[in-house]
């Protein structure tokens, strides 16, 4: 039987969720997500014009837009305060070098393995239990939404909108 993924966190496991976001580079840190939208994809395309038709054909690139999730925020603010600080991280690191190229490469490759992150979408199944997953590679926070603060009556869990940039994702076969 599989064991479930739910991390203790403060929050209230009541609330339905059934996807979470596991970043892989920071293992302590789960996003329990209520809402989700995975990227668009864009095939590039080349046309060729001739006397007497247009022609279509692939491209040669494939454009790729955000991830974009809304998550329950802890009551302690862990999982939104961990976001901001890497924004705040990724703000202050000079990626740009002298404007040599070779040791622009090299700063790339630091970058990317300090900075960045791999992310698992998980869908979960009603036991919790994980039943799919997406993995994205080379993962950074580009948006973080402010939170919105009620009390009024049967107002629902503090919730935060977080727009995440990547390079790839793929989905991953279960074991």
């Amino acid at each position: 039987m599989a064991t479930p993924i739910i991390k203790n966190l403060d929050i209230n496991l009541n609330y339905p969720t059934n996807y979470l976001l596991h970043l892989i580079n920071y293992p302590d840190f789960f996003y329990y997500v209520t809402d989700a939208q995975l990227p668009d994809i864009s095939l590039g395309n080349v046309t060729i014009n001739t006397p007497t038709f247009v022609y279509n054909f692939p491209g040669d690139s494939i454009d790729l837009s955000d991830l974009t999730i809304t998550f329950l925020v802890d009551e302690s603010f862990t999982n939104y305060r961990h976001l901001l600080n890497w924004m705040f991280s990724l703000k202050e690191y000079n990626i740009l070098p002298n404007n040599i190229q070779s040791e622009m490469e090299e700063e790339i490759k630091r970058f990317s393995k300090d900075m960045l992150s791999i992310a698992d979408f998980h869908v979960l199944t009603n036991k919790k239990n994980i039943s799919s997953t997406i993995r994205f590679y080379g993962v950074y926070p580009s948006s973080l939404s402010g939170i919105a603060f009620s009390s009024k009556m049967g107002s629902d869990a503090l919730v935060c909108d977080l727009t995440l940039k990547f390079t790839n994702f793929e989905f991953i076969d279960k074991e």
